[in-house]
């Protein structure tokens, strides 16, 4: 029996669908009860022990910067940052021969410059709040309950983390931030209003939330189902459309004003080696795993998904209303 919505809580209609855990190769089959009314997934089988799904190596862990380039970035990328605020120099060349600062994008959109204090939530090891550090933000902190050691002791003066979840954060921290991140973490985390309702509570006035996250509501979920990459059984314990955030969002007195979708080819590519029952620990070179038809239909299927706007994970960016 399907259970209620965690999103809109509705009852009538709902689905099961079943996913395997593909990440170790384990192979086990977990449950999602999937929304009639909203198109959210919610999994069903939640282990007792969620750690054992979480290998040594995670990636959301393994990152650990050397003092050696955490010197350099923060001597080039603190002239990158000021250059894309208005600065001149030796930023302005390096803004056009390098790779664009992922965050620029967001802080933008956001309309927050480069004095923004930023909470990155379910952090992991900190790569994304290293790399803001060394742009020269005035206080970065992360709040993840698994954050390593290693990166506790990396940070400078204006990096800090904290070893707990959001909801404890918001209890024994006074401070506002403007930028409240969540980079595919919000889908792993149990209880999704105690998190928005924590996650507000701590933006300052005129903030932003910034939620990054597989949808459902996508060309790579209604044609793999249980083979779709975004569910990643089990870790993904909630997994939002748009319609369902939009539905979280208002009853926490938040509004969408923003959002985008990123390209569709990583979602099809591993969806369909799901579907060859290869896991992530089997992978090998793409063109290893499909022919050169197959990959140019692939090809053809994301962008046609993307043309449609059906591509399967996104930003949203939220504000109080």
């Amino acid at each position: 029996m399907p259970a209620p919505c965690a999103i809109c809580h509705n009852e009538r209609g709902n689905d099961i669908v079943v996913s395997r855990e593909m990440k170790m190769g384990t192979g086990e089959r977990f449950r999602y009860s999937l929304c009639a009314a909203c198109g959210s997934l919610d999994l069903v089988d939640v282990p007792e022990d969620l750690g054992r799904y979480y290998p040594e190596g995670y990636y959301a862990y393994a990152f650990s910067p050397s003092p050696a380039k955490a010197a350099l970035r923060r001597f080039f990328d603190r002239m990158r940052l000021k250059n894309h605020f208005g600065g001149f120099g030796l930023g302005s060349v390096l803004n056009r021969v390098s790779k664009p600062l992922e965050y620029l994008e967001w802080l933008d959109t956001a309309g927050l410059g480069p004095d923004a204090r930023v909470l990155d939530i379910g952090c992991g090891s900190g790569e994304l709040l290293h790399h803001m550090s060394w742009g020269g933000f005035p206080r970065c902190v992360g709040a993840d309950p698994f954050v390593p050691q290693s990166a506790r002791t990396a940070g400078g003066k204006n990096l800090l983390f904290a070893p707990m979840d959001v909801a404890a954060y918001a209890a024994t921290s006074p401070e506002p931030f403007d930028l409240v991140m969540f980079h595919h973490s919000f889908e792993h985390m149990e209880d999704p209003d105690q998190v928005l309702s924590a996650a507000s509570s701590l933006l300052a006035p005129g903030g932003t939330i910034l939620i990054s996250i597989p949808l459902a509501d996508s060309h790579a979920f209604y044609t793999y189902r249980g083979n779709w990459r975004g569910m990643d059984a089990p870790g993904h314990l909630h997994i939002q459309t748009q319609k369902a955030l939009g539905i979280l969002a208002d009853r926490h007195g938040l509004t969408i004003y923003a959002s985008s979708r990123v390209p569709s080819w990583r979602g099809v590519v591993i969806s369909r080696m799901y579907e060859k029952n290869i896991p992530d620990c089997k992978a090998r070179p793409i063109e290893e795993m499909f022919s050169p038809e197959e990959l140019a239909l692939m090809k053809q299927e994301a962008e046609a998904a993307d043309a449609r706007g059906e591509s399967d994970a996104g930003y949203f960016y939220l504000r109080r209303k």
